[in-house]
């Protein structure tokens, strides 16, 4: 799972559960109320340096480090099938580049701006709302 939440703290929730093999088919799919507890709590950027990492052959020794970092591989792979399949089908990617502003705190003035990166586990989520929105259509 990823998300905001803080780790290891139970949450109740509306859950969408999807079943899919490895190239991204669905197999099964509900929805229901259901209490979740995050093993960890990451940022974009966590996940894609345990993506990143898990891809240039990093292993954990703690094995519930080990499985976060194999799940979140396994998501992505799945996610890059998917988003190539959306592709194939002429889904438009409307994505645009993000600014962030910092302001002066007493002045409210603009100090700095950057562009937000986005990330392939920033994709990877929009995805995931894509796939819950279609197959809760049908």
């Amino acid at each position: 799972m990823l998300h905001g939440f803080t780790g290891e703290v139970e949450r109740l929730a509306f859950s969408a559960i999807f079943h899919m093999d490895q190239e991204g088919n669905e197999l099964d799919v509900y929805f229901r109320r259901s209490v979740i507890r995050s093993a960890r709590a990451m940022t974009y950027e966590e996940a894609q340096n345990r993506i990143d990492a898990h891809r240039k052959g990093k292993r954990y020794d703690n094995p519930d480090e080990e499985n976060i970092a194999k799940s979140l591989f396994g998501l992505a792979s799945i996610a890059e099938k998917l988003r190539l399949r959306r592709t194939e089908a002429g889904a438009l990617s409307l994505a645009s580049p993000e600014i962030k502003f910092k302001f002066q705190e007493e002045t409210h003035e603009v100090v700095d701006a950057q562009t937000y990166e986005i990330r392939e586990t920033n994709r990877m989520v929009s995805l995931a709302f894509v796939v819950v929105q279609r197959l809760h259509r049908i």
